[in-house]
């Protein structure tokens, strides 16, 4: 699945802003489904908004406000996996089994890895993982669903292979914007304790503890937002700032 620069960071940018608009305010009957605008009328005291035409135009609204980031954090991975592929550290074409890419998803992610599975053409019979986790998919193809389809585990994935001090270094650029290990926070949100992800992933008996808490876990949006206020965040000026810096990383082919 290739990727150009001008798709993602559009698809970026598009993801990244519905993140930062939490359904909270019922809109008028008359409005249309992407009636942003309307959205905008009915919940200004909850959103921020940083928009930029390029031409001299800019609309701000709470844009220093800190929010909720949500999937716009992920724009941060990709510009350290631009970063990666051309210091020549990552190949686009590196092969990942999918099993290794699955041990980063648990869920609540509104069918984002389903999503991706779908895309790639990789079969799943039981409506949630890969029927054959042997299966290899690319880094670039990782990539490409973190953006296109908000892929929690793609995204975690993505930060183990580039390694943590790259991630963090890209983070630096724009410092107002938290960057998580998005599993970690997950199993906060289900354990109700923090636990590090490599221990998660190498202790079956924590696992276990996951599988027997997940059935109780709210899956309404009503239900976790009380958890997902307190989660990662940042400014729409400082996500509006990466998006105007990342116009000159390097495509990932």
């Amino acid at each position: 699945m290739l990727l150009t620069r001008r798709h993602l960071f559009r698809t970026c940018g598009v993801a990244g802003a519905a993140a930062l608009l939490p359904a909270l305010s019922p809109v008028p009957a008359t409005a249309q489904p992407d009636d942003w605008l309307a959205w905008f009328r009915a919940n200004r005291q909850h959103v921020a908004v940083a928009l930029d035409d390029g031409r001299g135009g800019r609309v701000a609204h709470r844009a220093h406000e800190r929010q909720p980031l949500a999937s716009a954090v992920k724009v941060v991975h990709l510009a350290a996996y631009a970063k990666a592929v051309e210091t020549g550290l990552a190949r686009p074409d590196e092969k990942v089994r999918v099993g290794d890419w699955e041990q980063y998803y648990l869920g609540l992610d509104g069918g984002a890895h389903q999503a991706s599975l779908r895309a790639l053409g990789i079969p799943f019979a039981n409506g949630v993982t890969a029927d054959d986790p042997r299966r290899f998919v690319t880094l670039d193809d990782l990539a490409a669903v973190m953006i296109r389809h908000s892929d929690n585990a793609a995204t975690d994935f993505l930060r183990y292979r580039l390694g943590e001090g790259l991630v963090h270094a890209t983070a630096a650029r724009w410092p107002v914007l938290q960057v998580p290990e998005i599993l970690a926070e997950v199993l906060h949100f289900v354990l109700g304790r923090r636990v590090g992800v490599r221990k998660y992933l190498s202790d079956p008996q924590l696992q276990l503890e996951v599988i027997g808490k997940f059935p109780d876990v709210p899956k309404t949006y009503e239900g976790q937002r009380p958890w997902a206020r307190g989660t990662w965040a940042g400014t729409a000026a400082a996500l509006s700032r990466a998006h105007r810096e990342l116009t000159g990383v390097p495509a990932a082919r």
